[in-house]
């Protein structure tokens, strides 16, 4: 069994259940494959994250 990526974004961004997060870490320690989805989605919530940051400079850049 493997976890989907909407699974696991639910998963990172804390909106599962107590009981399925638990169940969530507990398959993470043991699946490569979905400890290297949620990397990639780390790195793309990062990603936007920076976008975000830099469009929010460039906006208060932009109204001086």
């Amino acid at each position: 069994m493997h976890y989907s990526k909407e699974e696991l974004d639910m998963y990172q961004h804390g909106d599962m259940s107590v009981l399925a997060r638990i169940a969530c870490k507990a398959h993470l320690q043991t699946c490569q494959d979905c400890q290297k989805l949620l990397a990639t989605l780390k790195e793309e919530d990062k990603l936007l994250d920076d976008l975000r940051t830099g469009l929010d400079s460039i906006r208060r850049n932009e109204e001086k």
